[in-house]
């Protein structure tokens, strides 16, 4: 390696993995194994949900809904005229 230019530098080193297994005090581990088997059984009973009711649409709503059909009929309508031509 050369700090005033020119000369040859080395190859840069492949960096190298670790792996490394962090275990828990045992008494958290086994608890922690206990609440995934509490909720994998919790997810495969199923749920009832109760029955709910949900408002009406308003004036301005559908006035908003019969606007966009409207529109989406003109443009459909324009549409066939196009791929008719």
């Amino acid at each position: 390696m050369s700090f005033f230019g020119g000369g040859r530098s080395q190859a840069p080193a492949t960096p190298s993995s670790q792996t490394q297994f962090v275990r828990e005090a045992p008494g958290i581990e086994e608890r922690k194994i206990e609440l995934m088997d509490i909720a994998r059984q919790v997810a495969q009973d199923p749920i009832n949900l109760p029955d709910y009711q949900v408002a009406g649409l308003g004036a301005l709503e559908q006035q908003g809904i019969t606007a966009m059909q409207e529109q989406q009929v003109l443009v459909l309508q324009l549409f066939n005229k196009v791929l008719i031509k």
